[in-house]
């Protein structure tokens, strides 16, 4: 599935809207491309606040950072699984 639309952030999530993706579209990559550029990267992953949203014609990312430079780091040398705390309530 494609949606070429512009990104903006809801606090310190990239979303977009885009009318219809799926259940399941949560871990998909998002790609982009810089200006001028033919290449596709991947800049984030499809997911975010509220369980993926309120509004089903919006997703999100988490924001890519260090920390998840460390996650990265940590599966790809073997290392156990990180301790998350409990998901906050969809707020929707």
């Amino acid at each position: 599935m494609r949606c070429d639309t512009v990104v903006r952030h809801e606090g310190a999530y990239p979303a977009f809207d885009c009318d219809g993706f799926s259940t399941g579209t949560s871990g998909g990559p998002w790609l982009s491309r810089a200006a001028g550029s033919p290449e596709l990267v991947v800049t984030a992953v499809i997911g975010g606040p509220h369980g993926g949203g309120c509004d089903p014609a919006t997703s999100y990312s988490s924001a890519f950072g260090q920390p998840v430079l460390d996650l990265l780091t940590r599966a790809v040398a073997g290392q156990g699984a990180s301790a998350l705390p409990d998901p906050p309530s969809e707020g929707c």
